[in-house]
This record gives structure tokens, C-alpha cells and sequence, in this order.
């Protein structure tokens, strides 16, 4: 309710009410059956959600980590640094998987991001969001909130300039973009470097893509009007 009651508001709590019901019965589904339930409620619930980024990004990058999440063989021979090292390559296994996707929906993709959430996530998480809900008990907290979003679209603001922050491509054609997500997707997946190895191919489409140019002695003219301002865009060989 906090948040807008967005996409990924509703895919959270959907799938906590979702395991929370099997729990309280001594059920258990495998996660597909869960993510898959939960997604068509979305999508009939609100079908023109299928046209929004937040959908595909926040219900693939959840299922990319099912997916990708490697057995607990010697879960009680963990060491200290486990857990660090367990949120370093999730937040490797999204930003990859969810590389196409952006390269889809935004013509980029961000390198620094992957960096920004080990950070960012927990800053939102632990701090933000609390002091922002307590500030409906003392309103004198949200004063303290905004002071940490600054904080901290202060740094991500330096984080984006970095050089190589951001790479831009060609947006490429959708089965290309199609290619390379169920390539990065086999990228991610729990197995050996060998079996991992020839999703790359897969890749390669969505990256080497151009966009068709115009023939030699022919033009493309695009008028774009936006209501305050108009602009005429020339394309040639």
C-alpha cells in the first residue's frame, strides 16, 4: 500500500500469501506452480499489464533466481562469508539474465547497476522503508527519510557517470531479444562452465543487431511533434 500497489507489490504479495496458504495446509508446491499462479492473477486482474517494464522485470528476475539457485549440499558446513558471497552472484545471475530485457525495453544496459544494488537494496530495505512507515506515527521521521533518498541518489547519480556505466546497443529485432534472453537464462543456470558455455551463441544476435538503413540514393524522414516543440528527423545511407 505503501508503494503504489505496483507490479512488484502485487507479485510479492502474491506469492507470500500464496506459500503462506500451502504452509498453513502441510503443502508445498514447486516454485514454477507458485510464480505461474501468481502471474496469471496479475495479468487477469490487469491485462494491460503485460505492456508494462516493471512486469517482465520484476517476474523474470524472481524466477531467474529460482531457477538459477544452486542446491544446498553442505548447508550446515556454511562459513561466514557464504552469505556475501551468495549475494554477490545473485545480483550477478539478474543482472545478466535481466540484460536483454532492458536492451529490449531501453536500448541499454547497465553495468554499474549490478554494483548500485549491493548497496542500494539494503539502504531502501533496512533503512528508508522503515523510517518512511514510521513516519506516519511521527512525521518528523520523513524529514529523516528524505534525507537518505538524497543521500543516496547522490551516490548513485556519481555511480552513473562512471565511464562504462551504461552500454548502449541497437534495439534489436524481438526474436533476436528473444534469443538472448533464453541464452543469458541458460548462462545462469546452476551447471557446469561447458553446459553454461553454449547458451552464448544465443547471444551474440541481440548484440552484433543493426538496424536497417536506408538504400543508397533513398531517405527516411521522420517529422516527430510533441506539442511544444517539432523536430524533423533525416535518415540516410
Amino acid at each position: 500500500v505503501f508503494s503504489g500497489w505496483g507490479i512488484p507489490a502485487q507479485r510479492t504479495i502474491g506469492m507470500l500469501c500464496v506459500v503462506v496458504l500451502l504452509r498453513s495446509q502441510g503443502r508445498r508446491w514447486p516454485w514454477p506452480y507458485t510464480w505461474l499462479m501468481v502471474l496469471s492473477v496479475v495479468v487477469l486482474a490487469d491485462p494491460w499489464s503485460l505492456l508494462q517494464a516493471g512486469f517482465w522485470l520484476s517476474f523474470v528476475a524472481v524466477g531467474v533466481l529460482f531457477a538459477a539457485q544452486p542446491p544446498d549440499r553442505n548447508q550446515h558446513q556454511q562459513r561466514w562469508w557464504h552469505p556475501g558471497m551468495r549475494l554477490l552472484r545473485e545480483q550477478a545471475v539478474v543482472g545478466l539474465a535481466l540484460a536483454p530485457l532492458t536492451l529490449l525495453l531501453f536500448g541499454q544496459i547497465s553495468v554499474v547497476g549490478m554494483v548500485a544494488n549491493l548497496w542500494a537494496i539494503p539502504w531502501m530495505t533496512v533503512v528508508i522503508t522503515p523510517i518512511a512507515m514510521l513516519g506516519a506515527v511521527c512525521p518528523a521521521l520523513w524529514t529523516v527519510a528524505a534525507y537518505c533518498v538524497t543521500a543516496m541518489v547522490w551516490l548513485l547519480e556519481h555511480m552513473a557517470a562512471w565511464p562504462a556505466a551504461v552500454l548502449y546497443f541497437a534495439q534489436p529485432a524481438w526474436w533476436a531479444g528473444l534469443a538472448g534472453l533464453l541464452g543469458c537464462l541458460w548462462l545462469v543456470q546452476p551447471w557446469g562452465w561447458r553446459w553454461r558455455a553454449l547458451g552464448l551463441p544465443l547471444v551474440l544476435p541481440m548484440l552484433w543487431w543493426h538496424n536497417a538503413t536506408p538504400a543508397w540514393g533513398e531517405f527516411d524522414l521522420l517529422a516527430l511533434d510533441v506539442g511544444q516543440g517539432s523536430a524533423v528527423l533525416l535518415r540516410t545511407q
